[in-house]
């Protein structure tokens, strides 16, 4: 066997373990609950496209017959996937009343950090007065540039 065949019998089996899972459980439940069809759209061209190469390429028909299959699992999936739709109306976003808002550990975490911080600075110096530059309309002379003496 070579490299390509053992690849696709893996992708195969994979294929197929994920695929009958979904179908029979939108069968039990008659929901597609929320898959979109796209994913199932491309499981069926990846199928299709590997198939080809099984088939046409390497000349591997069992691999190819196995692609067939899981192509059309994949299409009674995506079929089924249209059929069901999402199951129902979204479900509505969970509100929480202002008590119920998880601020209590921000303000214990503050109230920490705000103690760090004053048993860090407790012996230092204050930090030296912010001055502010003046604009640049107000700009001080400066006399310790010397002039420059042109000849």
């Amino acid at each position: 066997m070579s490299l390509v065949s053992i690849a696709s019998s893996i992708a195969i089996v994979l294929g197929f373990s994920g695929t009958l899972p979904h179908i029979a459980m939108m069968l039990r439940t008659r929901s597609a609950g929320g898959q979109a069809p796209l994913g199932w759209i491309f499981g069926i061209t990846v199928n299709v496209m590997t198939g080809y190469v099984n088939l046409f390429g390497i000349g591997a028909t069992l691999l190819g017959v196995g692609n067939v299959l899981s192509g059309t699992c994949n299409a009674i999936a995506l079929a089924l996937v249209l059929r069901f739709g999402s199951g129902g109306a979204p479900a509505a976003a969970p509100t929480a009343r202002v008590h119920e808002l998880p601020t209590g550990e921000l303000a214990a975490i503050k109230s920490l950090i705000d103690a760090e911080h004053a048993r860090r600075t407790a012996g230092q110096a204050p930090p030296p007065e912010r001055h502010e530059a003046p604009a640049w309309h107000e700009a001080p002379e400066r006399r310790d540039v010397p002039e420059l003496a042109l000849a």
